[in-house]
């Protein structure tokens, strides 16, 4: 782990107990800072692990973002589902680096965990799916493509928080270890050891 947690206030999701959402401040793709405002709502993050391995976002911004690159919003890609209007197709040996500003740091996930497979021509599928559903709720999914590159853990209580800390190298791969939290002599304790390699933890413990 490299430095702390950031800790985001988050909401637990009513239909999914791995379903947090926080306040978004920013998105760069490539350096260049992408517009949120999309007139209507704020924007804002949901963490999912388990569920989603993809990182899902409002078919504007990827579009403009497969424009940067030389690629497109591909409609073959996940076709079979309605929420999904395409799949962000680039060039495979375009330069790729995407951050998230969330509570006032930036966490950035690069080419090697952007791209998902070979389509042929020089071309390659990334993790990133767009919705143009996401774009009137102004949200983007971060599911296990993006979770996967950092320390993760998830608390539950009266003050619910996503905590992010990023790698000290770019070893992906995250492992899900649940961490009971108790009432100890009137104090709250959640133990949480963190082992070598990249975690997922999971804090539950509705009595905090």
């Amino acid at each position: 782990m490299d430095g702390d947690f950031t800790w985001i206030p988050a909401m637990r999701g009513d239909a999914h107990d791995y379903v947090w959402d926080g306040a978004l401040q920013g998105v760069a793709f490539n350096g260049k800072e992408l517009s949120l405002d999309n007139g209507r709502s704020a924007p804002h993050v949901h963490f999912e692990v388990g569920a989603t391995p993809n990182i899902i976002g409002p078919l504007r911004l990827l579009e403009d973002m497969a424009k940067s690159v030389g690629g497109e919003v591909s409609r073959e890609i996940h076709s079979e589902s309605e929420a999904y209007d395409g799949t962000l197709v680039v060039p495979c040996e375009a330069d790729l680096d995407l951050g998230y500003t969330i509570n006032g740091v930036t966490f950035s996930i690069t080419r090697t965990s952007l791209l998902a497979k070979e389509l042929g021509d020089g071309m390659c599928a990334t993790v990133l799916v767009a919705s143009d559903y996401y774009e009137v709720e102004n949200k983007w999914i971060l599911g296990e493509a993006f979770c996967s590159n950092f320390y993760m853990a998830f608390r539950s209580g009266v003050e619910p928080a996503v905590g992010i800390a990023k790698l000290r190298n770019e070893t992906t791969g995250a492992k899900i270890e649940y961490s009971e939290c108790r009432k100890e002599g009137g104090s709250d304790t959640c133990n949480l050891e963190l082992l070598q390699g990249p975690q997922l933890y999971i804090q539950k413990g509705s009595e905090l």
